[in-house]
C-alpha cells in the first residue's frame, strides 16, 4: 500500500498495522521503511486482476 497508493501523509491519511508478536509488528515496520517501487509487470498482474473482478466486487465504503 505505501508503494502505489494515493494515500497522502500531509493530509492526515495514514494506514493501520497490527501484528501478533512483537517479532511480526518488527518486521512489519521495518517493511514499512522499503520504499522501493514494485515491479511494473506486478503492478500490471494486480491492475489485470482488478479489471477481471471489479464488475462483481462489492462496494466498500467503511
Amino acid at each position: 500500500m505505501t508503494h502505489h497508493s494515493k494515500l497522502q501523509g500531509e493530509f492526515g491519511d495514514g494506514i493501520i498495522i497490527g501484528a501478533s508478536s512483537p517479532e511480526q509488528l518488527e518486521q512489519n515496520l521495518k517493511a514499512l521503511e522499503d520504499q522501493r517501487s514494485l515491479p511494473t509487470d506486478i503492478i500490471a498482474a494486480l491492475d489485470a486482476g482488478w479489471e477481471r473482478v471489479k464488475a462483481i466486487s462489492g462496494k466498500y465504503w467503511h
